[in-house]
């Protein structure tokens, strides 16, 4: 759970895919990620697809649709959610889903 939150990008990817309520394009998160860092949203897009996607997979917070080459959030567990909200918090992002106004934390 600390090593998917360890990474900034992973952070950002997971603040980008909450705030959604229908799963986005890699491209579409790759330059939503890459204006909350300030970088080229082709490389954004490159260490998504490569590096942090996977893990996001793998630890069942995100999927991927390679046939769409979308992504949405999935359901993590309540812990992770909480850890995720502290961390958007402190890097004031607060989580809030497009169609409601109701934190993270709060589900």
């Amino acid at each position: 759970m600390f090593e998917i939150l360890a990474a900034e990008r992973r952070r950002h990817a997971l603040y980008v895919l909450f705030r959604r309520t229908e799963p986005i394009t890699l491209t579409d998160l790759a330059v939503e990620v890459a204006s909350l860092e300030a970088a080229d949203s082709e490389r954004v897009a490159a260490t998504l697809h490569h590096v942090h996607l996977p893990k996001l997979v793998s630890a069942d917070v995100a999927e991927y649709d390679a046939a769409t080459g979308t992504v949405r959030i999935a359901d993590p567990p309540d812990r992770f959610r909480k850890y995720l909200t502290s961390a958007a918090e402190d890097e004031h992002r607060p989580l809030r889903r497009a169609s409601q106004s109701t934190s993270l934390s709060e589900f």
